[in-house]
């Protein structure tokens, strides 16, 4: 059955990307007759990839008898007999590859551009929210989110901060009878990484209103790679009204509406603090992020390019149908080594527009579909 998914999925993908190709009209070129000469060239499926994530090398061919074969070398034993070998480096570093084609009389070798592979990164964030409870209560609900740059990793967590707060789970929640400043620190732990971050709340006391309408607010980054979307929500207050939003932080960041993006150019822990303010009642929330640069290891090019980083789930969900559904096949890896040839001016083209992203999103639709299925089977 995960052949016949493959050779489905193979069909829908090509057919969507040919027709990309004829909307950007990208030519790709065949080897024709045997009186041309022979050339090729090679590349990785990235530039940058993580330790432990499989990279694929690829040729691609012009001229000659139009049968090729193949005998790549390269880092870390690197060897193969086909247009697309895949390894998995077990070191950091630069590695790289040649492949040499031989056709009928003609033999001709490619040195492909050099890749580095880097050691996983763990980012991540914590977020608060406060929420009234009974007249003289606050509950503060304390959450965490951390990943290994889109890869599968286990994490530990342990919570400490004010009033004996303490946890082991990923998030927690506590009452608190006073008012003030209240702090959660949370300590996320892989075999590859850690990281600390700290979320605060500054509540009213405890024995403000007692009306059924008092302020609540939360304080949630979104983080991908460099970039954090900081996101903050209002409701209730003495005002009657919609609350007021006043952002601060780390390297610059200001707003004054509920939501702001920022983009980092220097990796590790970053803070946004919002004053949520509603007539005479406020809460300041203080949320943390640690961001990472990512480089560009999926390989995926195009849907890279259409969902923003390659973190996304249907960025994920397309690189595992890649290695485990088309590159375990003859026509897989063919459709593979096509594939690299033109995806990567495709995805330049369409990185800076939104709009054209969009429709490459909705495109890819049906694809996500199948892979998802044929993946999970």
């Amino acid at each position: 059955m995960k052949v016949k998914n493959a050779l489905v999925s193979i069909f829908v993908i090509a057919t969507l990307l040919y027709g990309a190709v004829d909307i950007f009209e990208t030519d790709i070129v065949h080897g024709q007759g045997t009186d041309q000469n022979l050339t090729i060239t090679c590349n990785a499926s990235t530039q940058i990839s993580l330790l432990g994530r499989q990279v694929n090398w690829s040729t691609s061919v012009a001229g000659g008898s139009g049968n090729y074969i193949y005998e790549w070398s390269g880092s870390e034993n690197l060897s193969g007999s086909s247009s697309v070998v895949n390894i998995t480096h077990t070191s950091p570093g630069t590695k790289t590859a040649s492949v040499r084609v031989t056709s009928g009389s003609q033999t001709n070798t490619a040195t492909c551009p050099s890749i580095e592979i880097v050691t996983p990164k763990l980012v991540g964030f914590c977020s608060v929210s406060a929420m009234p409870n009974t007249p003289g209560s606050y509950t503060l609900n304390w959450n965490s989110y951390f990943q290994t740059l889109g890869s599968p990793a286990t994490t530990t967590y342990s919570w400490s901060g004010t009033d004996n707060a303490s946890s082991s789970l990923q998030f927690f929640s506590q009452t608190h009878t006073s008012g003030g400043l209240k702090t959660a620190t949370v300590r996320a732990i892989t075999n590859t990484d850690n990281a600390e971050l700290t979320c605060r709340a500054d509540i009213p006391d405890s024995n403000f209103s007692s009306s059924t309408n008092r302020l609540r607010a939360s304080c949630t980054p979104n983080v991908s790679s460099m970039t954090v979307s900081w996101n903050a929500t209002g409701f209730g207050g003495t005002n009657g009204g919609d609350p007021t939003f006043s952002w601060s932080g780390t390297d610059g960041l200001v707003g004054t509406t509920s939501s702001v993006v920022k983009t980092y150019e220097t990796e590790g822990v970053k803070q946004a603090t919002i004053l949520v303010q509603n007539g005479s009642e406020n809460i300041t929330l203080t949320c943390e992020a640690k961001v990472g640069n990512v480089g560009a290891g999926s390989g995926c090019f195009i849907a890279t390019a259409a969902f923003g980083t390659e973190m996304e789930p249907e960025v994920m969900l397309l690189r595992k149908f890649r290695d485990e559904n088309l590159l375990t096949t003859n026509i897989g890896k063919k459709f593979v080594d096509i594939y690299y040839t033109f995806s990567p001016r495709v995805a330049d083209f369409i990185r800076d527009k939104d709009k054209l992203r969009a429709v490459v999103r909705t495109s890819l639709k049906p694809v996500i579909l199948i892979s998802k299925f044929a993946v999970e089977e």
